[in-house]
């Protein structure tokens, strides 16, 4: 079995802590300054963000870098 790709990782993140904050990604894309439809390829794997982006989004959503980029085990 091969590991996720991080840009897949870091968007299944990325969507599971947005729906905690219950935040559409339209708002989570306006708090960031970047248009939704950005948001919609990070979090499908199919677009990379760079370092500071990163942080912006992990103080947005009150989690660390860390927890973004870290593959969870399959529930």
């Amino acid at each position: 079995m091969t590991s996720p790709d991080l840009r897949t990782v870091v968007g299944d993140n990325i969507r599971a802590a947005r729906e905690v904050h219950r935040l559409s990604q339209r708002a989570l894309a306006d708090r960031l300054g970047i248009h939704w439809t950005n948001m919609n390829r990070i979090e499908q794997g199919r677009s990379s963000m760079n370092l500071h982006r990163l942080e912006q989004v992990s103080r947005v959503l009150s989690v660390t870098v860390a927890d973004l980029v870290t593959a969870r085990a399959p529930q």
